[in-house]
């Protein structure tokens, strides 16, 4: 009977200790990005870095899944960020558009039309701070 109290007590703080919930202070770091485009929604990883030459600067790395080293710029003024006209992909893809940002750093949605060789497209990317 000892046994299986101590085991319930072992099992009952182990479900019992929550993880702390993160805080964000910024924009920078990993997000997990999903869009709900025409077929299977895709979903993948940016990375947000703030940029040496202004406070209101930054660049999205992976933006809109298209590889790594591909970037684009964005301005971040109070909880909306705007996506100037911008070219990835060897100048071939323009992107342009808006986000916006939780108070909390948490969640952020962005939509933008981006053009390829396919066409042009509108997106809305809802991502989440990991």
């Amino acid at each position: 009977m000892k046994n299986i109290l101590g085991l319930l007590l072992i099992i009952f703080m182990l479900f019992a200790c929550e993880e702390e919930a993160k805080e964000y202070l910024s924009i920078s770091g990993q997000w997990r990005c999903e869009e709900n485009t025409t077929g299977l929604p895709k979903v993948y990883t940016i990375d947000i870095e703030k940029s040496t030459s202004s406070d209101h600067r930054y660049v999205i790395y992976n933006f809109n899944n298209e590889g790594q080293d591909e970037k684009i710029y964005l301005l971040l003024r109070n909880d909306t960020l705007f996506i100037d006209t911008q070219f990835i992909g060897s100048g071939t893809v323009s992107v342009q558009g808006l986000g916006f940002v939780s108070a909390d750093k948490k969640n952020m949605r962005l939509e933008y039309d981006i053009t390829k060789s396919t066409g042009p497209r509108s997106i809305l990317s809802t991502c989440t701070h990991q």
